[in-house]
């Protein structure tokens, strides 16, 4: 059965690239604050979604970093087949080790609020979270731990819902960066 879509069966080398799981910083900025285009790009053979940002209303994006191997970002795909539906939660995992007063109002900051990102993984790709609709927070936890060795800090999970997985992209220009 075919579907009216963009999208075309091409099949998939194995790759035996080095390739590293994980993210290593993201950027944040507030989401009525920027523009973000999408295009397809490429030939028949190597085609692929990319998207650009720009700010708007002076939008400014803040990097974040944490410790190795603490941050991930997962895109799920939910479908129904009666129904018609098909949608991807994307969500970002961070970990911000040591409990600090001003890490709690940055923690605040991130729950309150409706967000975009873009994440650089491991890999050193960029990819936009939010661009067809905001970023939230859905859970976060602050926990000093009990044993010496155990993790003290605040845990932050950000999603958004989005028709698409997110979109690759390129490392934000300075200018946007706060």
């Amino acid at each position: 059965m075919a579907c009216l879509n963009s999208y075309t069966l091409k099949g998939m080398a194995f790759d035996c690239n080095a390739n590293l799981a994980g993210i290593k910083k993201i950027y944040l900025g507030y989401y009525d604050d920027f523009t973000i285009t999408t295009t397809e790009e490429g030939a028949d053979n190597d085609k692929t979604h990319t998207a650009t940002i720009e700010a708007k209303n002076g939008g400014k994006l803040y990097e974040y970093t944490f410790a190795k191997k603490t941050g991930s970002l997962t895109s799920t795909l939910t479908k129904d087949e009666t129904n018609g539906t098909r949608y991807y939660t994307n969500e970002i995992s961070l970990q911000f080790n040591k409990l600090e007063g001003w890490k709690h109002m940055e923690i605040e900051a991130m729950a309150a609020e409706a967000l975009i990102a873009i994440v650089c993984d491991n890999n050193n790709k960029y990819w936009i979270v939010g661009s067809d609709g905001y970023l939230s927070a859905t859970a976060t936890t602050a926990q000093t731990g009990a044993s010496y060795d155990e993790m003290n800090g605040y845990t932050i999970t950000l999603s958004a819902m989005s028709a698409h997985l997110p979109y690759q992209t390129t490392e934000p220009d300075s200018t946007l960066i706060g």
